[in-house]
């Protein structure tokens, strides 16, 4: 592991120097993999100089793609139940930095200007790779500093605008609208406080379209939402019937892609009419259905239930309550 830190030059002897070679990158994979699968190499990085260095690495204007993509790795597996590294990469400034990241690798990844070959790192796992640190980042940082979810919301915000590229800007994927990166940016936005959501939200939107609408707003969030939830759960289970397939994996996957989607959905719901208010004229029946005779909703009717009848009761209660105002 000495030898791989030296080769890497994350060791504190070379707390100065950045290098980003083929040589560099090699062992930075090597180093990775050790790092997954014994505990004691974590530690032994970190003892060493490892995670400062790391960090001037993934900040650094030269670092490649391979090497931002090996980087993050390396800091997710560091920072597992690891508060004291979380902090240290907070005060070393890795909020800004994972933002660079993702800023610079989804311009990229819009753009399709990859400039990468068949057997080299691509924006796209770049950016699944920054926003699974991001997601841990704020977890541990969360629990580490209970009671201040604003604080830390704020101190992460800059990595929301390329979250919202990627979830309301990049064409939804066919046939699984929640694959990488949309998945894991759907994760790292369900680790933020509403605040920091809904003022980058409008920052965000506002940037791309003068003078709309509150109302505009909160529409373009649901609508493109829904959208996700419903070509998923499409993709899920085809036949639109969860009663075929109601083993426990198939139970178990269906709730594991949808609930941080879920999740976010509630959270705008639970906070902001505006937000309900729009999600309800999508996901409940109209009023309409009240008083026009059964024939003439029946086609409509099924088609705005088949999503949401498929959910496990425990997030279809989420919104359902959440939907028709009688969130506590």
């Amino acid at each position: 592991i000495e030898v791989l830190l030296k080769l890497c030059n994350l060791d504190s002897r070379n707390a100065r120097s950045i290098d980003d070679t083929q040589r560099s990158r090699e062992a930075l994979k090597c180093l990775s993999n050790c790092a997954l699968l014994k505990d004691a190499t974590r530690l032994w990085i970190v003892k060493h100089g490892g995670v400062p260095a790391s960090y001037r690495l993934l900040a650094s204007p030269v670092a490649s793609g391979e090497a931002q993509f090996l980087v993050c790795r390396v800091l997710l597996f560091l920072t597992v139940d690891a508060p004291d590294v979380v902090e240290e990469l907070v005060s070393l400034g890795i909020g800004p930095t994972i933002a660079k990241v993702l800023d610079e690798n989804v311009t990229k990844f819009v753009s399709n200007d990859s400039q990468s070959g068949p057997n080299q790192i691509s924006p796209k796992l770049v950016i699944s790779e920054a926003l699974k640190l991001l997601f841990n980042l704020i977890l541990v940082e969360t629990r580490r500093k209970e009671g201040k979810e604003e604080e830390i919301g704020a101190y992460f915000s800059g990595c929301l605008a390329p979250i919202y590229t990627i979830v309301f800007d990049i064409p939804i994927s066919k046939p699984m609208p929640l694959s990488p990166p949309t998945n894991y940016a759907v994760q790292a936005l369900m680790q933020f406080p509403f605040s920091a959501i809904y003022n980058s939200w409008s920052n965000y939107v506002h940037r791309r379209q003068n003078q709309i609408p509150s109302e505009a707003l909160h529409n373009i969030c649901a609508n493109r939402m829904c959208d996700i939830l419903e070509g998923t759960l499409n993709y899920l289970i085809p036949d639109g019937n969860p009663d075929n397939h109601a083993s426990t994996s198939s139970e178990q996957n269906v709730d594991a892609t949808i609930a941080p989607l879920v999740l976010v959905m509630r959270k705008v719901m639970a906070e902001d009419p505006g937000f309900r208010e729009s999600f309800m004229s999508r996901l409940l029946p109209s009023e309409r259905y009240t008083y026009e005779p059964l024939r003439q909703q029946a086609v409509e009717l099924d088609k705005k239930k088949e999503h949401l009848r498929i959910l496990s009761s425990q997030y279809f209660s989420f919104l359902y309550s959440l939907a028709i105002g009688k969130h506590q």
